[in-house]
């Protein structure tokens, strides 16, 4: 580390917040392709409610097939 470094150096609510989107990113991912799309499938493995779901995949832009705009 380095003093220039620790100018930009990112907040622990940062830090915490983007480990998180990274973790739900690829967990609605590797959910969506594991179950092929299938919305009712995916709510019963997470347990996730229909619209918490829907809140993430939109979030997140994954798509039915469990990729992203950013793959």
């Amino acid at each position: 580390l380095t003093k220039d470094s620790l100018d930009t150096w990112p907040t622990l609510v940062e830090a915490r917040e983007t480990a998180i989107a990274h973790a739900e990113r690829n967990y609605l991912k590797t959910l969506m392709s594991a179950v092929g799309g299938d919305v009712n499938k995916a709510i019963n493995i997470s347990g996730l409610s229909r619209s918490r779901l829907y809140a993430l995949v939109k979030k997140h832009k994954v798509s039915a097939a469990g990729s992203t705009d950013s793959n």
